[in-house]
């Protein structure tokens, strides 16, 4: 029999260790640590490193490599496939039919793609689509709008000024003269995916 009994000994021993250690972690959802680490029989393996003091193991990119090293063939493997968060998804819930202007970024805070739609909660599902083949975090941003013409001009307002590079740049290629006060923020940015294997999707529909 393992150290770690059940799934609430796991998440309470992670716990535990954060709080001794007295560190600030940027921990990903209990859901994950639960789904890729316990479910997947490597829990007392990694809470081995925890009590080593080595809190980084929680964290991106790190717990990726992790991952990787504790099966046979690589975790981000070319049959990867994404799992969209449940932030993600309360997210398009609660867009569904509002107007405005979106966007897709790295982890880095790069800004990827631009786009606008009558219907957020729709378009950002579907848009999502282009990242299929993108192994890595992806996150959404969006600006509602009172109406679909303020939407046109603010996405062509941070296409022009901000050359996102999924974004075609034919028609923005001259510097914009236009001055737009105040320029509307956009929303905090929201995790969209967890990139899984096709055979750990499996796996997680079946637990």
């Amino acid at each position: 029999m393992g150290y770690i009994q059940n799934e609430e000994h796991f998440v309470n021993f992670i716990q535990k260790a954060i709080k001794e250690e007295g560190k600030t972690v940027n921990l990903l959802s209990k859901d994950f640590y639960l789904n890729y680490i316990y479910r997947q029989g490597f829990a007392d393996r990694f809470t081995w490193i925890l009590k080593e003091g080595d809190l980084s193991i929680l964290e991106e990119p790190k717990i990726w490599d992790w991952l990787q090293s504790q099966r046979r063939q690589a975790f981000r493997s070319d049959s990867f496939v994404h799992q969209f968060t449940d932030e993600f998804l309360k997210v398009i819930a609660d867009l569904e039919g509002q107007p405005g202007v979106y966007s897709f970024w790295q982890s880095e805070g790069v800004l990827l793609y631009v786009g606008r739609s009558i219907n957020l909660g729709n378009r950002l599902l579907g848009s999502f689509k282009r990242f299929h083949s993108y192994d890595r975090p992806i996150f959404a941003r969006y600006i509602v709008t009172q109406s679909a013409s303020d939407c046109v001009l603010l996405e062509a307002y941070f296409i022009a000024t901000c050359t996102p590079p999924l974004n075609g740049a034919d028609n923005y290629g001259d510097k914009l003269t236009v001055d737009l006060q105040p320029i509307p923020e956009w929303s905090e940015p929201v995790r969209c995916n967890w990139i899984i294997n096709e055979s750990d999707m499996e796996d997680t529909k079946n637990v």
